[in-house]
This record gives C-alpha cells, structure tokens and sequence, in this order.
C-alpha cells in the first residue's frame, strides 16, 4: 500500500503539536534542562550567592539542642558580620556517639577531611575527651596567644598544656596551652548535653584570627 505523505501545513494544532514532540522531544527536553541548569546557576552564584562563613564552630557531640544552636549561631553572626547577608557565623555538629551507623560514620570522616583540607575550621568544642586523634593529627594549635591577650580568661586548672595531654614532637613546647575547660560557660548552656566536659581549642590553619577574638571576648567576658 502506497503511504500518503502530508504536508505539515494542512494538519491541525493538535497534530502538529504532537508532530513537533514525536520528532523533538529530546531536543525540548534537554533545552529544558539546560535553561534550568543556567538559571539555577546564575541565581545561586550571582544573583543571591550564599553568605561567605566567617567563622566556624564545629563541636564533637552526641547531642545538640538546634533551637539553641540556632540562637548561638545568630548571637556569632552578629558580632563577626556587619553585612548577615555577605557574612555569617556557622555552628556544626559532628556525632561522636559509639555505635552510630557506618554510613554516619564514613560521612562524619569524609567531612572532617574536607574541612581540614580546605582550612575551614575555626574553633573546636569537644564534649568529654574525644580530642586525641585531632591533637595528634596536628589539627590544633597552642591557644597561649588568647589567653595572654585576655580573650580566654578562665582558672589555671581550665587549661591543659602539651605535657598535661601527652603531646610530644618537633616544635611543641610541653608547657604551651592547647585545650581549656570551657563547661561553665554560659555560652553553652542548654545547647551541649549536661553532666560531661567540654573542651575548647583552635584549628591550626584558621584564616579568621580576628573573628576568633572577637567570639572569645563575647563568650569570656
């Protein structure tokens, strides 16, 4: 049987239609795609890019009240950022409790490396002694500095020098400060766990030295 061709010109709307999508539809979903792809791209970078973190609080727990860590995220802003839309403080949590599910587990890691990596630590919180690995893998340094200065202002027994830790090496002086008992800070109250210690120290590359000082002085003041 001889097939009849049609002209395009006499079919009616909905055949055209059904014409164009039978032979385009690749090409109008993929145009769809890629227009979704470029908006999403110049809207997050360009027209509103999210805010620069000034300053990074990663606290090691096996429990955080987030209303609260949202209220201390925001008081951290507000002392670091003149512009919260450029500029903010974080807060982030990393689940320290024992026997949390692997994939957890590899996620917490892969996180850490990341950090460290890139420098994006600022100011470490850990609840109880779960601060070796950090010390020994070098990720923290002497905190002598803030004290001296008077940003960190705590009793003698708060603070826990290299010898106090254990800490040995090329270029650690025993007596240097690296952690300090911060349980009684206000700061922390309902936000961490009761009952348990809580240790605060300084990543070893920070790039906001500035913005740490201005967060001690409002926390020790």
């Amino acid at each position: 049987m001889e097939k009849r061709l049609i002209d395009y010109k006499d079919l009616n709307r909905k055949d055209k239609i059904d014409h164009i999508w039978e032979y385009y539809k690749i090409h109008i979903i993929g145009g769809i795609i890629g227009f979704l792809i470029v908006f999403w791209l110049l809207n997050h970078y360009i027209f509103n890019p999210p805010a620069d973190i000034v300053l990074d609080m990663s606290i090691f727990t096996y429990s955080m009240n987030d209303e609260t860590r949202i209220e201390r995220r925001d008081q951290l802003s507000e002392i670091v950022s003149d512009d919260l839309k450029r500029e903010v403080a974080a807060i982030e949590s990393f689940n320290i409790e024992e026997g949390i599910d692997y994939n957890m587990q590899m996620a917490n890691v892969t996180k850490i490396m990341g950090k460290s990596t890139l420098g994006e630590f600022d100011i470490f919180v850990f609840v109880g002694e779960n601060f070796q690995m950090y010390l020994e893998q070098g990720l923290m340094k002497p905190i002598d500095s803030y004290i001296e200065q008077g940003f960190i202002n705590l009793p003698e027994e708060a603070y826990f020098s290299a010898e106090d830790l254990g800490l040995a090496g090329e270029g650690i002086a025993s007596d240097s400060i690296y952690l300090a008992d911060v349980t009684e800070l206000e700061f922390f109250d309902g936000l961490l766990p009761e009952g348990e210690t809580y240790y605060l120290g300084v990543f070893v590359s920070t790039s906001h030295e500035e913005n740490i000082e201005k967060v001690f002085d409002y926390m020790f003041e």
